[in-house]
């Protein structure tokens, strides 16, 4: 190594904004979690215990700990894209006599899906009976179906209602309320781009090599390699040096 280098020169790891961590990820970072500190760099191994660099005169070392899906993941500050929300078409067909008009795709979810928003809710989303919708299918391969919550005995299509909630985007912010009538209503909510605090993960670095001291300077502290001090002549070498000088010096007439 040189011998000597910058404090931020210990790092372990890159830092990120969202612009540059997109780049070299080829994805987007996560939205932001304003619940967490903001956190700009990653551990791809998520080790999840490091040391971290404590300022002081001179600095020192203190131990850095979390867990390893934390040490893989970043917190950045910025906007997030969300995806805009895709149905899927289908083959499936309705049945009308001796007609198969094909299916509204827009009217179809998966059981999944319809348990995450039943969920969400807190109700059990059903499938409608023929006698209740007056309606036949043909699925023809299709697995998804047409899931139904009821909330205040009104009926809602569930793949209707996840549309209206990712109306900014799949994953946006926001939260279900009732109007005046009592029907749901989507409510988005702005999204939280930056924090409201300083709190932020410190990046890891590495420690002192055995060789390796924290120095001042006038732009503040560097690390550098130790001195090493000259080894002492000892002192029998010393008697004998001076007896070749003292002879040298007689047979040159010097002395």
């Amino acid at each position: 190594m040189a011998e000597q280098i910058g404090i931020n020169d210990l790092r372990l790891f890159p830092e990120y904004t969202r612009e540059s961590y997109e780049a070299v990820c080829g994805a987007q970072a996560p939205p932001f979690d304003l619940t967490k500190p903001v956190k700009t760099w990653f551990d791809p191994a998520g080790a999840g215990a490091y040391s971290q660099l404590v300022n002081g005169a001179p600095p020192s070392f203190a131990p850095l700990v979390m867990t390893p899906a934390e040490a893989k993941t970043v917190n950045l500050p910025g906007a997030y894209r969300y995806p805009a929300y895709e149905v899927q078409p289908t083959l499936a067909v309705m049945v009308w006599g001796n007609l198969r008009p094909l299916a509204s795709a827009a009217t179809l979810s998966t059981e999944a899906e319809a348990n995450l928003l039943g969920a969400e809710l807190g109700v059990v989303p059903s499938i409608p009976s023929v006698e209740t919708t007056g309606i036949k299918f043909e699925w023809r391969g299709e697995t998804r179906r047409n899931w139904e919550i009821v909330v205040n005995g009104t009926r809602y299509n569930v793949q209707s209602l996840l549309q209206t909630k990712s109306v900014a985007g799949v994953g946006a912010p926001g939260k279900w309320v009732k109007d005046d009538v009592g029907s749901l209503v989507w409510e988005s909510l702005p999204q939280v781009t930056q924090p409201a605090d300083g709190r932020a993960v410190p990046v890891p670095v590495r420690t002192l090599a055995e060789d390796e001291e924290f120095a001042s300077t006038p732009f503040g502290w560097v690390v550098r390699k130790k001195e090493v001090a000259p080894n002492p002549t000892p002192a029998g070498d010393t008697g004998e040096i001076l007896r070749l000088v003292t002879a040298i010096a007689k047979t040159l007439g010097i002395q």
